[in-house]
C-alpha cells in the first residue's frame, strides 16, 4: 500500500542573526581617541587627557575601552565637561578612513563562519544609518557575499521586519529597552562584556536586571588570547 503525503527530505529552518556594526565588529572610538592625541592634541588638550592616550599603544587603549565603566567615551578621557555628544559626531563622521584602520573584534570572525554555515539563512550587520565606510570595510573583509546584508534604520522596527534569532549588541541599556514589553520573545540578545554594561567590578551581573530574562546572553568583545583583561 502506497503511504501518502510523505516527504522525501526533511527541511531545517535556517536561522538569521544580527550583528551591530559599531562596538560589536568595529570599535570607532580607539580610533578616534588616537587620531584626536595624534593630529589635534592643541584643539583638544584643554578637554582631553591628551598624555594619557598618547601613553597607550592601540591595544592598550582598546583594553582600557572595554574595561571603562562610562559608556560615553568622550566623557571618559575627559579633563572637564563640554559638549560631548556634538564633538563625537563631528570626529565620528569627519574620517574616512576610520573603519579601514580600525581593529577587528572578535565577533567579525563570528561574520565569517556565519557566511559559510549552513544552518544560517542570512547574516544581518546593522548600522542605523547607511555609512559607506562600513559597507566598503565589510567587502574588504569578508568579501562580497549573498548570505551578510546591510540593513539600516530603527533597530526594533529592524528585528521586527527580519525577525532574526540572535542579535549581538553592545549596549545592555538599548536590550534592556528592547525587551521591556516583552515585544521579542522569539529572539536571543547577547550584550557586549563592555564592563559599562554591568552592575559592578565585582560580578558579571548585567545592569537592568537583563539576568532575569531567558533571553539573555553576554559575548566577549576580544579575542581569547587577551582574556585575562576582559571580564565575561
Amino acid at each position: 500500500m502506497e503511504v501518502q503525503n510523505v516527504p522525501r527530505t526533511i527541511e531545517l529552518r535556517k536561522a538569521n542573526v544580527l550583528f551591530e556594526y559599531d562596538h560589536v565588529l568595529k570599535d570607532p572610538d580607539a580610533f578616534i581617541l588616537k587620531t584626536v592625541a595624534i593630529h589635534y592634541p592643541k584643539k583638544f588638550a584643554e578637554y582631553i587627557n591628551i598624555p594619557k592616550i598618547n601613553t597607550m599603544t592601540y591595544d592598550t587603549l582598546s583594553s582600557e575601552l572595554v574595561l571603562r565603566r562610562e559608556e560615553d567615551v568622550l566623557k571618559w578621557a575627559s579633563l572637564k565637561p563640554f559638549d560631548f555628544q556634538k564633538n563625537y559626531e563631528y570626529l565620528y563622521k569627519k574620517f574616512k578612513n576610520m573603519y579601514r584602520d580600525s581593529r577587528e573584534l572578535s565577533m567579525y570572525g563570528s561574520v565569517r563562519t556565519f557566511s559559510h554555515a549552513y544552518c544560517i539563512g542570512s547574516v544581518y550587520i546593522w548600522n542605523r544609518t547607511d555609512d559607506i565606510r562600513q559597507r566598503l570595510d565589510l567587502v574588504n573583509a569578508v568579501g562580497k557575499s549573498e548570505v551578510i546584508k546591510y540593513v539600516t534604520g530603527p533597530l526594533d522596527k529592524v528585528i521586527r521586519q527580519l525577525k532574526p534569532s540572535m542579535v549581538y549588541h553592545h549596549s545592555a541599556k538599548v536590550v534592556a529597552d528592547l525587551n521591556e514589553y516583552e515585544d521579542f520573545p522569539n529572539t536571543y540578545f547577547a550584550v557586549a562584556n563592555y564592563q559599562y554594561n554591568f552592575e559592578d567590578n565585582s560580578t558579571f551581573y548585567l545592569k537592568y536586571d537583563l539576568p532575569k530574562r531567558k533571553n539573555i546572553t553576554i559575548f566577549r568583545v576580544m579575542d581569547a588570547k587577551n582574556a585575562n583583561l576582559y571580564r565575561g
